[in-house]
């Protein structure tokens, strides 16, 4: 198999990246608004800021999606046809 564009298969370059913002550690903090979240980072200091990647269906996806849009843009060949003759279909609709 062929590529038609094989640049494009650097953007796989990109998979690490997507694991490893789904392994920073979120907190969930309610705020009643935007003033209040100063204080909030002023105040939170995480013992850790990494955690091991959980396989969650958002990092799923957007892996998924990495992989065939890298796909659609490398543009896949077959090395050799099967068949090079070209195939004439006839249809007779006489009787």
């Amino acid at each position: 198999m062929t590529f038609a564009a094989p640049a494009w298969l650097l953007l796989l370059l990109l998979a690490p990246v997507i694991v490893l913002l789904h392994m920073r550690r979120r907190r969930m903090r309610e705020v009643g608004s935007i003033l209040l979240w100063r204080r909030v980072a002023a105040l939170s200091e995480p013992q850790s800021t990494w955690q091991r990647p959980t396989l969650n269906t958002a990092m799923l996806l957007q892996l998924l999606a990495l992989l065939l849009l890298t796909l659609a843009l490398v543009e896949p060949q077959p090395r050799v046809r099967l068949d090079p003759r070209p195939t004439v279909v006839l249809l007779d609709a006489s009787a």
